[in-house]
Parts: C-alpha cells; structure tokens; sequence
C-alpha cells in the first residue's frame, strides 16, 4: 500500500512538474516528461495470483453466483483479464464452478465452500451491495457498490479486502448509447477496474474511458 501512495505522489509530482515546463516554454523537458509519464507502471495491489490456481465468484448481496446473468458475465470478464494478465495463474473454468454450485445448492455466502470445491488455490469473491445501470427510466448511467476479497484456501484466511462504496460510470454525466449496448460496456469497465487490483497496469489504461459510452 505504502509502494502504490508513493506512486500516487510520484505521478502528482510529474504533472505539476510538467504544467510548470509547458508554461516556460520547455518542450524537450516537457517531452521527456510525457515519456515519464506515459512510461509508469500502477503496481499490484495484491500479487499473490501468480502461480496459483484461483476461483472466481461474484454475487450480490441478496442473490448467489448466477453464471447466465450480471454477476456471471462479471466474473467471465475478470476470469479472462487476470488470465491474461497475471504470470502463471491457472483460473477455474467457469463452467467448472457453476456445475459445483448448481450440484451442491450452494445460496450462502461462504465463498471458501465453492474454493474448496473446484480445488482452488485461492478464491477471488466479489459481492455486489448495488448494482445499477439506470438513473431512472430514461437516464443510462452506471452505478454500483462492491467489495473484492481474496481467500486463501489452506489457511482459510482473508488475504486481501477492498471496498468501492460508489463506482459511477460514465464520470461526466449518463451515457449516450441504448441500455442493452451501455450493460456491456459497464460490465467490462467493472471487470477492468477489479482486476487491476491483481496486475501490474499502465496509468494510462483508463484514460478516456467515458468515451466508450458516447
């Protein structure tokens, strides 16, 4: 945590750094300090997926994993993101934990039951407490309420824990596409911003996200 605030300050640095050599007419500085800028990596927050076998569940706060719905489609976009993204992860296919759920009648909430049951490793659970893509009947825009923990299934500990009490997308107001297109758009925008957690990430990768939903 201490690494990722040093980076914050870091980038602070860099771009007042820059509007002060923009202002002075320095463009060979300021050129070498958008490579700076461009160049800079967001550390992990948690690293602790590499080599590991890993579960994937996501559920809201009155309703379990639903593989053909949200949550389901939620989870498939994080599961694909750290596969690619993460060194020597092995995720649990998908389907392998919806056919334990649908077996065992899993509706609680202890997500190390599904770790254990798929022979996990670890177990990434995330819990919507809101999930929404409307404002109200005319108003597309996404807002949503969730934690992302991480289990370790032989100690049975929480190793990670993060809570994003308003996730508001787009930022600058509602969306200009239809409904149907935008709950595609949200869901990978939340997959994105959840997996990042795990990986290491380039600070531009977001940038300029709102124009996905215009």
């Amino acid at each position: 945590m201490n690494g990722r605030l040093g980076w914050i300050r870091g980038v602070w640095l860099i771009l007042l750094a820059f509007t002060l050599a923009g202002s002075a007419g320095c463009m060979g500085f300021s050129n070498w300090i958008l490579w700076g800028i461009f160049g800079q990596k967001v550390p992990a927050e948690y690293d602790g997926l590499v080599n590991q076998r890993v579960a994937i569940v996501c559920a809201t706060k009155s309703t379990p994993f639903e593989p053909g719905g949200i949550t389901g489609s939620i989870a498939r976009s994080v599961s694909d993101i750290l596969q690619r993204e993460v060194r020597g992860i092995d995720v649990v296919n998908m389907d392998e934990v919806a056919d334990w759920i649908d077996r065992n009648d899993w509706s609680e909430m202890d997500y190390r039951e599904v770790g254990r049951g798929v022979r996990a490793d670890q177990i990434v659970a995330i819990e919507f407490q809101q999930l929404s893509f409307q404002d109200n009947s005319t108003t597309v825009r996404g807002r949503a309420d969730f934690t992302v923990s991480v289990y370790d299934l032989k100690t049975g500990q929480r190793v990670f824990f993060r809570e994003t009490p308003e996730h508001v997308f787009p930022t600058q107001g509602p969306a200009s596409v239809s409904l149907r297109k935008f709950q595609v758009i949200y869901v990978s925008r939340l997959a994105s911003h959840i997996a990042q957690y795990f990986y290491n990430h380039d600070f531009t990768e977001d940038f300029g996200s709102d124009a996905l939903a215009h």
